[in-house]
């Protein structure tokens, strides 16, 4: 515990009690329990980056911790054989270590980076939310590729997702 509330804002230091135990460890609950996402999408355009980062911002104020794929800084004139496996080895641990995966699946198809990124988040066992805000549709049935609606839930709406990843705010 790094801040306490002695009024609407928060106030460095451990607080009047835990201040009377500085050998006790405490931790900020909400530094300790926030979820861990990793956002999945397409990063290569202008626009695509900045929807991302507006995602990416929009989660953080819901208290979740999110890993932004396009924060490694990659661009295909930086990248050789060796930082593709490097890039690559990141991204893994990340979406290992991540709790949820939230994924960009807007377009006539969806990015196939990310498309992999869900299925093996999904073959981890990791929860996939998928934000489609694209009116066009796959099929009669489908508003995307059947094997990436199946795998995870969809919803159309950015303003939507602290809701359904469970945000308490």
């Amino acid at each position: 515990v790094n801040m306490t509330y002695y009024s609407p804002e928060k106030e460095p230091g451990r607080g009047a009690f835990l201040a009377r135990f500085p050998e006790i460890p405490a931790v900020d609950v909400k530094d300790f329990a926030r979820y861990r996402v990793y956002l999945a999408g397409p990063l290569f355009s202008e626009g695509e980056r900045a929807y991302n980062l507006t995602l990416h911002d929009l989660l953080e104020e819901h208290l979740f911790d999110v890993y932004l794929p396009q924060d490694v800084g990659d661009t295909s004139n930086t990248r050789g054989c060796d930082e593709h496996a490097a890039i690559f080895a990141q991204h893994i641990q990340a979406l290992q270590d991540a709790d949820i995966v939230v994924a960009v699946i807007d377009g006539a198809d969806a990015d196939s980076g990310t498309s992999w990124e869900m299925g093996y988040a999904y073959a981890l066992g990791k929860r996939v939310v998928a934000l489609r805000t694209d009116f066009r549709i796959a099929g009669h049935h489908e508003r995307v590729n059947l094997m990436l609606e199946e795998s995870a839930a969809v919803v159309t709406a950015k303003e939507d997702l602290p809701r359904v990843l469970g945000s308490l705010l």
